[in-house]
């Protein structure tokens, strides 16, 4: 009888084993596959705590900043008690409501056809590879794409930034306006469309020591009396263009590429010669070719405009309504943990 049980025992302990062995299969396959180390999810997105600490980090001086010195020095100034309010609270909100935007992103993504394997191993593993292929490429001089020299965070960023673009392009196309619509658009903010000055001219863009060479005061006069077609026959290495520019924002005139050009010519009466301009490597001469005040872009002028402003309004309330309404699963604790560890280093 006692020879028996010891049977049994012999046989029941390496059962008990096997099955330890099993399991802990299992946990490690699931550390490795599922993120073990997960602490939220957004809709079915995790988020592991190293990204969490991550992304909380990139808060950190934002709250901080908020409170004095030397309250912001104080040894337990973010584990002290203070309701809602806390240093602690403001810094954990504020990376659950990123994390939100980004993971809902995502989840939008895959539902509207875009590629978006962005978990946070996904990243991580893309930008240490990344990383090698910069450094180690043999031809120094060889074109690469992309983020150059950047940490993990702002490369984590890079790529959320890059995927909401490409979502948000695409919920664009979702979204149109009949021309009746756009009209109606276009009446009703009449005040956006409107200009103190608008100025036309003709342009003529040459290097500065080709200028040199043609006489910056020879142009001038060409340009006074001459054509376009004339004028470029005359100088065949210049180039020459007419440009119609006013003060409204969605003008060349405000943009960066075209501020000294619509500095110079909003001073010009019609008719007028400028003064050489230098942008860049070249020179610019324009010739004032009519002159409006008080006047209003024309709805055909705006049409995409407004179709673009429509579209890109649309997205972001799509994005808006779907981050209110996420699936936001975890443990306070947990997070408030994972909060800690990184702001009290």
């Amino acid at each position: 009888m006692r020879a028996e049980k010891k049977r049994r025992i012999f046989y029941i302990v390496p059962g008990i084993l096997i099955a330890a062995a099993v399991l802990t299969g299992l946990y490690l396959g699931i550390s490795r596959k599922d993120g073990a180390d997960t602490v939220m999810t957004i809709n079915g997105q995790p988020v592991t705590r190293e990204e969490y600490q991550m992304v909380l980090s990139s808060f950190q001086s934002q709250v901080q900043a908020s409170y004095s010195t030397q309250e912001a020095n104080i040894k337990d100034f973010w584990s002290r008690s203070g309701g809602e309010d806390s240093p602690l609270n403001q810094v954990m909100e504020l990376a659950l409501q990123e994390l939100k935007e980004k993971k809902v992103m995502v989840s939008m993504a895959e539902e509207n056809g875009i590629d978006a394997a962005l978990d946070y191993d996904t990243v991580r593993s893309d930008y240490e590879a990344d990383a090698d292929v910069r450094s180690n490429r043999e031809d120094q001089t060889q074109t690469v794409y992309g983020p150059d020299s950047l940490s993990l965070a702002s490369y984590y960023e890079y790529r959320y930034t890059s995927l909401g673009a490409d979502l948000r392009e695409t919920l664009k196309a979702k979204y149109t306006m009949t021309e009746d619509e756009l009209r109606s658009r276009y009446s009703q903010d009449m005040d956006q469309y409107t200009y103190q000055s608008q100025v036309s001219v003709t342009v003529c863009e040459v290097e500065a020591e080709t200028a040199g060479v043609y006489g910056v005061d020879a142009i001038g006069e060409a340009l006074r009396e001459s054509s376009l077609d004339e004028l470029q026959e005359q100088f065949p290495d210049a180039g020459f263009y007419e440009l119609t520019m006013n003060d409204l924002d969605m003008q060349e005139g405000k943009s960066g590429v075209y501020a000294a050009r619509w500095q110079a010519a909003s001073q010009l009466r019609e008719g007028q010669i400028s003064d050489p301009i230098r942008i860049g490597e070249n020179i610019l001469i324009m010739k004032c070719t009519g002159r409006q005040e008080n006047g209003s872009v024309d709805f055909e002028s705006v049409k995409g405009i407004l179709e673009s402003q429509y579209q890109t309004e649309m997205a972001e309330q799509e994005i808006e309504k779907k981050v209110e309404s996420a699936d936001v699963d975890y443990k306070e604790k947990d997070l408030e943990d994972a909060a800690l560890e990184v702001l009290e280093k």
